[in-house]
């Protein structure tokens, strides 16, 4: 049975859901029990060896970087500073009328997941895993849904998801080249961020409608009930057991960008006058992260001092760490614009929020996603402290490889690109990038005229 609305305390606005989804994650579905499991799974243990890099052909830049750094609470360890942050791949199978495909990893994630492992990255994170099979993020999306049929384990008398194998192999091939590699599971519920084409009603806290946002266009969700809350976070503690059972390091919960637990966080979307404006608490196991915004870029919404607050509530909850990024989808282009001039030359996004973060925080990781470019810029942020990690997505798509490129000290930098400076057509990119290398191409090469004017030219950028 899930905690009693009764025995929870309550908090501010600022501590809400995500917390609650961590507790239930935490002693609901992993550390007390699931479906009658009564023990933890005793924890994976992989081998750390070092990058193989002489000393003499690494620039001082990329010493820091090649630190390795544990885990707070997990006492994972990670080989290097370097994550590969999470994107969606949208490569799955999409057929619902098929239930043993739909939505199952398939040769292109794993044929990806391959490629990263080349890349030896500290830590892998996959792009997001569908909590629901009927609220889908885009098609394509992987998904573990209880309500799927489920097949006898081999280690246990219950029922695991008939994808535990599938998963198993993307954990198998993003250490292939890297066992020293952590693997991360980010899931999610898209909530009302779930395209009008995908589904026909969503669901949110609130019923409050999404503004169109990179090209999609969504329809009016409905509030959700307590009981379906509930199932929710039923369904997250049980994608989680399942990434354990496949052999995961632990999992993400996805609470940027606008999807549902956003939603929950941002008073914009949440006008809730029950508990679920409230939140909850527990101690912590196996090695959990949290992708929350900085702040929303909307008037009214989650800002700089709601994150803040909750991120050190997240340590108190014992939460690896944090990943940083910002805004919503469709306040995305202010996000990645809104910087001074003086932190753009810092690269990252972010770091004047992060570096705020890291004060605030005194044993919870923080990850710094978006905008960082060079072994420099990288570098700089590990040494002046405004993060412990950093977060590199788009770069990876183009350069699968990039970070064992940086740690030989083979490269300074990533590859440039002719795509404008404007976060959804660079989003745009990299799933072409993706898709190539799932689909055994190399990535296209967005630094060649022709390859960026006929990718513009399809979106109609360019005549």
């Amino acid at each position: 049975m899930p905690l009693s609305m009764d025995s929870i305390p309550h908090y501010t606005l600022t501590e809400v859901i995500v917390v609650g989804i961590l507790a239930e994650v935490l002693l609901y579905g992993l550390v007390s029990l699931y479906n009658g499991r009564k023990q933890l799974l005793p924890a994976t243990s992989h081998p750390r060896p070092c990058i193989p890099v002489t000393e003499k052909h690494v620039s001082k830049s990329t010493y820091c970087l090649r630190d390795g750094l544990d885990l707070p609470f997990s006492g994972k360890r990670v080989s290097n500073r370097l994550v590969k942050a999470p994107m969606t791949e949208r490569v799955c199978a999409f057929d619902r009328e098929n239930e043993i495909d739909h939505g199952k990893p398939n040769s292109a994630l794993f044929r990806l997941y391959e490629e990263w492992s080349h890349g030896q990255y500290g830590i892998i994170i996959t792009g997001n895993i569908l909590v629901d099979k009927h609220h889908l993020e885009a098609v394509g999306n992987p998904i573990i849904d209880r309500a799927l049929p489920s097949q006898p384990s081999t280690c246990s008398t219950n029922a695991v998801h008939p994808y535990t194998s599938a998963y198993a192999e993307i954990a198998s091939y993003a250490r292939k080249h890297s066992p020293s590699t952590l693997v991360i599971a980010q899931l999610n519920h898209p909530g009302s961020h779930s395209s009008d084409k995908l589904t026909p009603v969503p669901v949110s806290p609130s019923g409050v409608l999404a503004a169109p946002a990179m090209g999609e266009t969504y329809n009016r969700p409905r509030a959700l009930t307590e009981a379906e809350i509930w199932d929710i976070i039923d369904r997250f503690a049980y994608a989680a057991y399942t990434l354990r059972l496949a052999g995961f390091d632990g999992v993400q919960l996805h609470a940027a960008h606008g999807y549902l637990l956003t939603q929950f966080l941002s008073p914009l979307t949440n006008l809730r006058t029950d508990a679920w404006g409230g939140a909850r608490h527990c101690p912590a196991s196996f090695s959990i992260s949290v992708k929350l915004n900085s702040q929303d870029f909307l008037v009214g919404g989650f800002t700089i001092e709601d994150s803040l607050a909750l991120c050190v509530l997240l340590e108190q909850h014992n939460v690896d760490f944090v990943e940083i990024s910002g805004g919503t989808y469709d306040s995305m282009v202010t996000a990645f614009t809104y910087a001074r001039e003086s932190t753009r030359k810092r690269e990252a996004h972010f770091i004047d929020f992060s570096e705020m973060l890291r004060q605030q925080l005194t044993k919870t990781k923080v990850v710094l996603t978006g905008g960082f470019k060079t072994a420099d810029g990288m570098a700089r942020a590990i040494e002046d402290g405004a993060c412990d990690f950093v977060g590199l997505a788009r770069t990876t798509a183009a350069e699968p490889r990039f970070g064992a490129s940086l740690l030989a000290s083979r490269t300074t930098g990533a590859r440039p690109t002719l795509i404008p400076d404007h976060i959804g057509l660079q989003i745009g990119a990299a799933f072409v990038q993706i898709k190539d290398v799932g689909e055994g191409r190399e990535p296209t090469d967005f630094a060649k005229p022709e390859e960026a004017t006929k990718f513009l030219r399809a979106l109609g950028v360019v005549a």
